[in-house]
């Protein structure tokens, strides 16, 4: 769990990295991709404190959690960046034109590759933390109401 851990956050700065390396090799400067950082990293702190709200009833282990976490901020946005970078190349440009072919790819590929890879994720855990994974309560397991009368 840590090497993936580290991993995925060596994926994220990766990312980052390839983002304002192509924003300066493009020719512009660099202050678009500083501006966009903190601004998509914003709600980063309400989206931890929401999931960490929800799970607290049953929490699961901070490790899984964090792990998730740089898994969709990290490997598969790294992933998906290739995937999506390679089929605009080498399928939608060379049969739709480069303009089509970049509004396709963004509106219909890259969401569909970018949440298929997080969606890996949910796989890991059913293949090798399947006692994490809790469901509903059944009707055995929740209390009932004794006597007759109306609740």
């Amino acid at each position: 769990m840590i090497i993936g851990i580290v991993v995925a956050a060596l994926c994220v700065l990766i990312v980052f990295a390839v983002e304002l390396g192509e924003s300066v090799a493009s020719g512009r400067s660099a202050i678009p991709f500083f501006v966009a950082v903190p601004l998509a990293l914003a709600p980063v702190p309400l989206l931890i404190a929401v999931v960490l709200f929800i799970d607290r009833l049953e929490p699961e282990p901070r490790l899984n959690l964090a792990f998730g976490f740089l898994w969709g901020a990290g490997i598969a946005a790294l992933f998906a960046a290739l995937i999506n970078t390679a089929g605009l190349d080498y399928i939608t440009q060379p049969a739709l034109g480069a303009s089509t072919g970049q509004y396709i790819s963004a509106t219909a590929g890259a969401p569909v590759v970018e949440e298929t890879l997080k969606g890996l994720f949910l796989v890991w855990l059913v293949r090798w933390r399947r006692q994490e994974l809790d469901g509903r309560p059944t009707a055995s397991s929740t209390p009932r109401w004794s006597g007759s009368g109306s609740r």
